[in-house]
């Protein structure tokens, strides 16, 4: 694992600021996390709800594209309605995970 001084490092010898090394790091988390539950939530759903492991895919791919194209809908109208900037942007993405 690198530590923090390895990544603070890293981080000024690409000559990178600290705003976007904490953005990269939060997509780096945020995939990790997607891959976690693409991988592991079908099984669990089989299991938990005595699915077929192929209807269970087929569930979960489902669900996760209809919430992905709700999310993206009411996260553009939210924006739209209090303001268009990357700090509203950031605070709604913020809240809806906390919320979700």
């Amino acid at each position: 694992m690198l530590s923090a001084a390895a990544a603070t490092a890293a981080a000024a010898a690409l000559d990178i600021d600290a705003d976007d090394a904490a953005a990269v790091t939060d997509k780096m988390c945020c995939t990790g996390v997607l891959g976690a539950y693409a991988y592991w939530g079908p099984k669990a759903g089989a299991k938990v709800f005595t699915l077929n492991p192929e209807g269970a895919d087929l569930k979960f791919g489902a669900v996760t594209v209809a919430t992905g194209v709700v999310g993206t809908i009411l996260g553009g109208v939210t924006l739209d309605r209090v303001g268009s900037t990357m700090r509203n942007a950031l605070v709604i993405c913020c809240i809806s995970n906390m919320l979700g």
